[in-house]
């Protein structure tokens, strides 16, 4: 009767440890999808506000055309908060055409072009 005492708590032990493994890995994977939920988001703001600093850009190229005044430089990056806007390509002064602006916040870039005329 020892014996078959013995391979009952042989058998328990298998199934604790068999259980703590199963809820081991059901942790484990709903960790490693809520890092990457994380991530999105995180990309997904730093996204938001690199538009906003491609906007910031535009507007600022508007604003300079209308009134006359010194315009942003091609190739110079210009800061706005955190984020920051370059002016890739311009028409001259008094000429219609394309400004492309590229900006960015972090590791998120976003691109807009804008007709001036």
């Amino acid at each position: 009767m020892n014996v078959i005492h013995r391979k009952r708590r042989g058998l328990a032990v298998l199934i604790a440890v068999v259980m703590l493994a199963a809820v081991n890995v059901v942790v484990i994977s709903s960790l490693s999808g809520s890092a990457a939920d994380t991530s999105i988001a995180s990309f997904r703001a730093d996204t938001v506000r690199a538009f906003y600093a491609t906007e910031s850009g535009g507007i600022a190229v508007i604003k300079t055309t209308q009134a006359a005044t010194t315009r942003p430089t091609i190739g110079t990056s210009y800061s706005v908060g955190s984020g920051s806007f370059t002016v890739t390509a311009m028409p001259a002064v008094g000429v219609s055409g394309n400004v492309n602006i590229s900006g960015t916040f972090g590791a998120a870039a976003r691109r807009l072009r804008i007709q001036v005329q």
